[in-house]
C-alpha cells in the first residue's frame, strides 16, 4: 500500500521544538440590523378619494390650460373652452369638499 495522504491522517501533536502557531483570527461580528418594517397601514377610503381628487383636478387644469391658448370653438369637434373650465371648476370644487370631509374627520386624515 502507497501513503496515507496528510488530508486522511489524524491531527498530530506538535513537538516541544516547533514553534506555535497563531489562531486564526475571527471575522468581526456583522452590526445588528433592524427587523424589516411591518406593511404600511392601507390608507383611509377619504385619503384615497382625496388624492384622485387632486389627480382629477390637475388633470382639469391641464386640459383648460392647453387649450385656453389655441382656437376653440364647440362647434368644430373640438373641446369648448368654457367647457374645459367648468369641469376644472367641478374638480376644484370635489377636492375641496373632499378636503372639509378630511378635516371634519381627523382620525381618518392620518391614515
Amino acid at each position: 500500500m502507497g501513503e496515507v495522504p496528510a488530508w486522511r491522517c489524524p491531527p498530530r501533536e506538535p513537538s516541544p521544538d516547533e514553534p506555535e502557531r497563531p489562531a486564526r483570527e475571527l471575522p468581526p461580528w456583522l452590526d445588528w440590523t433592524p427587523p424589516a418594517p411591518t406593511a404600511p397601514e392601507r390608507p383611509s377610503p377619504l385619503a384615497h378619494r382625496l388624492t384622485q381628487a387632486r389627480t382629477a383636478e390637475a388633470y382639469a387644469r391641464a386640459l383648460y390650460e392647453g387649450y385656453r391658448d389655441g382656437p376653440q370653438y364647440a362647434e368644430s369637434g373640438r373641446l369648448s373652452l368654457a367647457r374645459l373650465h367648468e369641469e376644472w371648476q367641478e374638480a376644484v370644487r370635489r377636492r375641496e369638499a373632499l378636503e372639509r370631509e378630511v378635516a371634519r374627520a381627523p382620525g381618518e386624515a392620518g391614515r
